[in-house]
């Protein structure tokens, strides 16, 4: 290709080749931003989507409030969601097996309960599986556009087509909604391509049977996501009929249609076939949903529910439309009055079909913002339509000429448009957020902060502690093979306390630490972007606080403290003693040095105090003959609580004195045994 050919390329695609750009920039990279600063979003309608690829639900459990459509794009989108999550999940085939990444860890791990929903997203791995999900997702809505922007290119609509480019992206419900995985952005998707058939079939005197194929598998599909876009399906099976000549011409047609699309619905939704059972329970979870949407449910009961729900519209759209939505019935007037009368038929239908689907929506009880986005582009598309055809009027009454009243006519209308939305609080922050910032914010409102150390790895910091005690850095964790991998994971985890604040940057091989092993060792995680912190949380321990309050109370005294080794996975920190009114409770803090350690629970404690010579006697009698009171134990979770890398043991024992020379323990039995260890000079 010449130079020159090169130029007339893009002086021909220029504009759709800009318009493709800036589509690429609002649809893909502005919601992959958002995603990586909302890792954890989700919502529990979810479960009706990804958690009934698990094995363990069939046709026979699961709740088919949603129809296989959702599913079918989990099974499509699957295979990608566990590579993406496998490129960054840590360990080896040495530290676990072949059978630990992947589908593996997905069955394992995921959580198949709608209240497990938010376990799921304490997961860094599977929180990375819902990324993907949700990428490809995004990636199919970049690509379902293309073939509206080609169209509105070739037909000249500029602004229409740069408007369809740029305002559904930046929408801030949409930008929610798309940062979970759910109906909502896939059937978006969907009236996209339902558009472009519309607009296809209605340009064309004849149509295929591969187009009549393709419209019936695109309503199956579509009334599998949901039954909202039911009037577009009617629409374009009504235009499709047109193209026929003669009734019998029609009625063949009409049956190609229905029977193709009945087929392909049933393809869709085999399971709905599996037994009587499952068609009864389908038929009554799914159209359970009108009665839900016409009766209301738990949410605001509001007297004029109707203008409500329009006002809530109006304020979803506002983000897209901006003030356009205010002057839109006037815009309507002088657009469909400039327009030839082929196209006012052609958009005076869709548009007739999109305000009735949207009162559809304004006229149930139940009013969820999420039902007007598969409108969106529609509305969009022909607003724009419309701007064009009053554009184009101005053009040819030779008002545009005037570059003043160009620039006039330009500005107004961008702001009429964008004013509105940038004059919304934190709307730039919103939709731009950034990762670091998030952070530091994060970690500034962490609770107890002047207790903690902050740990920071591969996160740089300037003088600021943001509260914490100090600062401590740590370098990235090293290039590893299945050598050296277990120890370097001993090394990090005995650098660190159950009360450190981590930050770190996954680069390198950090995801061994982010994705593997911090997460065993503390209890709660956020991550924006790149970028984790790791911490534990007290109140997720349940009785953690009524356990270890009393250590702080006037009744407790701490007889040692230090770092003395008793195993090789253990260490002794603490011991101490808490006098109750009719006993006294012991407590051990150890901390487990190995990166897995062995568990406790089981191992039988020795527990003896020896008394002053002159006190032997004062013993139980039947302990005056070995010397020492004993109150052996066994660990179990009844008295045994881990917090981070920190364990707590406690017992409660009866001594018969006040005092005594010595306080002996050990594990020798149930597992691994412990050097013993003691403390001299105990008083009670």
């Amino acid at each position: 290709m010449t130079r020159s050919q090169i130029i007339h390329f893009f002086e021909k695609y220029r504009l759709l080749i800009a318009a493709i750009l800036l589509l690429f920039l609002t649809i893909v990279i502005l919601q992959v931003n958002y995603n990586k600063n909302h890792m954890d979003n989700f919502t529990v309608d979810e479960y009706f989507t990804i958690s009934t690829v698990h094995p363990k639900f069939d046709p026979e459990n699961t709740v088919h409030r949603a129809l296989n459509g959702p599913r079918v794009f989990t099974y499509l989108f699957y295979p990608g969601a566990l590579v993406g999550m496998i490129g960054h999940m840590g360990a080896n085939i040495y530290a676990e097996s072949w059978d630990y990444p992947g589908h593996n860890y997905f069955i394992e791990n995921y959580q198949t309960t709608g209240a497990g929903l938010a376990k799921n997203m304490e997961d860094p791995n599977l929180r990375y599986f819902h990324y993907y999900l949700k990428l490809q997702s995004i990636l199919l809505m970049f690509l379902t556009f293309i073939p509206l922007i080609f169209y509105l290119w070739n037909k000249q609509k500029f602004i229409s087509m740069f408007m369809i480019a740029t305002l559904i992206g930046i929408n801030m419900l949409l930008l929610e909604q798309r940062s979970v995985f759910y109906i909502e952005p896939l059937i978006l998707s969907l009236v996209n391509l339902l558009l472009w058939l519309y607009l296809y079939i209605y340009d064309s005197t004849k149509i295929s049977k591969f187009i009549i194929v393709l419209a019936a598998f695109l309503f199956a599909l579509t009334i599998s996501l949901k039954f909202s876009s039911l009037f577009i399906i009617v629409m374009i099976g009504a235009l499709i009929l047109t193209k026929a000549n003669g009734f019998e011409a029609r009625l063949k047609l009409f049956s190609l249609i229905v029977l193709s699309s009945i087929f392909f619905f049933a393809l869709i939704n085999w399971n709905i076939f599996y037994s009587k059972e499952v068609f009864n329970a389908v038929i009554h979870d799914y159209f359970s949903n009108f009665w839900h949407y016409a009766t209301g449910n738990k949410g605001l009961v509001v007297e004029s529910y109707k203008l409500y729900n329009f006002k809530g519209i109006i304020r979803e759209l506002l983000p897209s439309l901006g003030g356009l939505i205010f002057i839109f019935p006037v815009l309507a007037y002088y657009g469909f009055k400039y327009l030839h009368t082929s196209e006012r038929i052609r958009w005076g239908v869709l548009l007739t079909v999109i305000i009735a689907s949207v009162w559809f929506i304004i006229k149930q009880r139940v009013y969820f913002d999420r039902n007007i986005l598969p409108f969106l582009p529609a509305l969009v598309l022909i607003t724009g339509i419309l701007l064009d055809s009053v554009i184009n009027h101005l053009k040819r009454a030779h008002y545009l000429e005037n570059r003043r009243n160009r620039a006039i006519i330009y500005l107004v209308l961008l702001v009429t448009i964008f004013l509105p939305v940038l004059l919304h609080a934190n709307y730039l922050k919103t939709i731009f957020p950034d990762a670091k910032r998030n952070v530091i914010k994060f970690v500034t409102d962490i609770p107890d902060s002047s207790q903690r150390s902050l740990v920071t790895i591969d996160f740089p910091l300037k003088e600021a502690q943001f509260g914490y005690q100090d600062v401590k850095t740590l370098p990235s964790f090293p290039e590893t093979d299945g050598n050296n991998l277990i120890g370097m994971f001993q090394k990090n985890i005995n650098e660190l306390e159950a009360s450190d604040v981590i930050i770190i940057k996954e680069i390198g091989n950090n995801k061994q630490l982010t994705t593997y092993l911090l997460p065993t060792f503390y209890n709660s995680n956020k991550q924006f972007a790149s970028y984790f912190v790791f911490y534990n949380d007290p109140g997720k321990i349940k009785g953690l606080e009524d356990i270890l309050a009393p250590l702080k109370g006037k009744n407790s005294t701490l007889h040692w403290k230090g770092s003395r080794p008793i195993r090789d996975d253990l260490v002794l920190r603490e011991i101490h003693t808490v006098k109750n009114n009719k006993s006294v409770r012991l407590y051990f803090r150890l901390t487990a040095t190995g990166y897995q350690p062995e568990s406790l629970h089981g191992c039988r404690i020795y527990f003896h105090a020896k008394p002053k010579t002159d006190d032997v006697s004062s013993l139980p009698e039947e302990r005056i003959k070995y010397g020492f009171d004993g109150w052996d134990f066994t660990v179990s979770p009844d008295n045994m609580i881990k917090y981070g890398k920190d364990i707590y043991i406690f017992h409660d024992f009866n001594p018969t004195l006040s005092s005594y020379e010595k306080f002996s323990f050990g594990i020798f039995r149930g597992c691994t045994v412990s050097k013993d260890f003691s403390v001299d000079n105990i008083k009670l």
